[in-house]
């Protein structure tokens, strides 16, 4: 178990480097083959931290790093980075509550946007999803700033917004004012969406994404997250 400080045991330490199994790691402190900034250490329980030279048999070991994925129901209000004056907390700081490290999100959402958002330390899905063409779907409440025509529902099926992008369906949530819309995407991101309804002269008012690559917002209030399961983060990594 780690520490406040961020401090582990030896034997964890070894174990997470890649070194063997809690036992074996113990075995290896015993035989007096590890060493922490040059002094040897016989105890498995003796706690190091990120800044100490841990070796093994003269060999520095470091740690293999664990990416972070955490899924949060943003509010609109809420700003993704952090900036100074901000009322609301941001998706970067409300992040911290999982990891220490500072994180990004996936696909680009603005302040604006609502909804879920994925925020990561891995640097190498970040740019995979930053690019048109995944198979990530994501589905969107959209609120208009007027009725949206069924002309315009057509064109907007039809719309290009960029190579790679699909739109997968749109359809009115409310059959009376025709206001709210609902929309299903594939390979694309937040910015696709305002693109989309801007090129046939639409103002969005509110963006909310609902679905996002299998995550939906059940048990999630607004400010709310949790870290992704290991089924979830295999299953965005495999269509990214």
């Amino acid at each position: 178990m780690s520490t406040p400080e961020g401090k582990i045991r030896l034997n964890k330490y070894l174990a997470l480097a890649g070194l063997g199994g809690r036992n074996a790691t113990t075995m290896m402190i015993k035989s007096g083959a590890v060493e922490v900034n040059g002094e040897k250490v016989l105890l498995p329980y003796h706690e190091v931290s990120p800044k100490d030279r841990v070796t093994y048999n003269g060999k520095p070991v470091t740690t293999i790093k664990k990416e972070a994925y955490v899924v949060i129901n943003k509010s609109s209000k809420s700003p993704v980075f952090e900036t100074e004056g901000s009322k609301r907390p941001s998706l970067q700081f409300l992040a911290k509550r999982w990891c220490n490290d500072t994180l990004r999100p996936l696909g680009n959402p603005d302040d604006v946007t609502s909804g879920l958002v994925i925020m990561t330390s891995d640097e190498k899905l970040v740019e995979k999803i930053a690019k048109a063409g995944h198979q990530i779907k994501m589905v969107f409440e959209v609120t208009l700033s007027q009725p949206l025509t069924q002309e315009d529902l057509l064109r907007l099926l039809n719309q290009t917004v960029r190579p790679g992008v699909r739109i997968m369906g749109i359809s009115h949530i409310n059959k009376e004012d025709k206001v709210k819309v609902g929309m299903e995407m594939l390979g694309g991101s937040y910015g696709d969406v305002f693109k989309l309804f801007d090129s046939v002269g639409y103002n969005l008012l509110k963006v909310d994404c609902t679905f996002l690559g299998g995550i939906t917002k059940k048990d999630l209030k607004r400010g709310w997250g949790r870290l992704l399961t290991e089924k979830e983060i295999v299953f965005i990594k495999h269509f990214s």
